[in-house]
């Protein structure tokens, strides 16, 4: 991830670039990626640039199909699971936590 801010006045504040493709570490030589992920830093809102992800609610096992242009919310601690189409996936993500990491 590519971060443009990282603090803020109140709480904590990140947002930044983030993406996968081929040469991207932990990406398949296509582009593709699987992982989970929980949202640890905080409550996350995501704007999907470019890619065609599929997101996963690992708890309640729902499935999203996403494409450039989608708006994605994941609550702190969320458990999901992405599955990332080749070539590539763009997206721009804001997080944000009441309170610093910590405090």
């Amino acid at each position: 991830m590519h971060t443009i801010r990282g603090t803020g006045s109140t709480g904590s504040y990140r947002c930044g670039l983030w993406r996968t493709g081929v040469g991207i570490t932990g990406c398949a030589p296509d582009g593709s990626a699987a992982f989970g992920y929980t949202a640890p830093f905080g409550d996350e809102t995501i704007l999907l640039l470019e890619g065609q992800p599929r997101v996963v609610n690992e708890g309640t096992d729902e499935a999203y199909d996403l494409q450039g242009g989608d708006v994605l919310a994941l609550p702190e601690g969320q458990p999901v699971r992405w599955q990332c189409k080749p070539p590539f996936l763009k997206l721009f993500r804001v997080i944000t936590r009441a309170a610093a990491p910590g405090a």
